[in-house]
């Protein structure tokens, strides 16, 4: 709630209007909410920031997003490992992901070293 930024809600997204509403350079979707309110503080049509949470993993192995390299497939992807020092490619298949790093699903064992950000062949960073 915008009123109110250090508290949180949990709720359950029940549906959101198709059409956006555009504001200056602001756009708003319109959406309901099923959240327990027992205090009776939140009202009909209050403004909030949302987080949404598409999915949630467990016991995955993760990367940076930066790690990613080129696309090479639906889902799938080149990656840099620092072998024996030796940089080495590999394909990887990925999962659910967010704005900083991406669930492997295929192609990554624990330990390995994952090479992230841009280096010259045959270094790394």
């Amino acid at each position: 709630m915008l009123g109110d930024p250090l508290t949180r809600y949990e709720g359950t997204l029940k549906d959101i209007l198709p059409t956006p509403e555009k504001v200056n350079d602001a756009i708003f979707y319109y959406a309901r909410f099923e959240v327990p309110n027992p205090q009776g503080i939140l009202r009909l049509e209050m403004t909030a920031q949302v987080h949404i949470q598409m999915a949630e993993v467990k016991n995955v192995i993760t990367i940076p997003l930066s790690a990613l390299g080129d696309a090479i497939g639906e889902n799938r992807y080149h990656v840099r490992l620092l072998r024996t020092g030796e940089v080495k490619e590999r394909e990887v298949t990925i999962g659910a992901r967010n704005d900083i790093d991406v669930a492997i699903v295929k192609g990554l064992d624990e330990g390995d070293e994952v090479i992230v950000g841009e280096s010259a062949p045959g270094t790394a960073k």
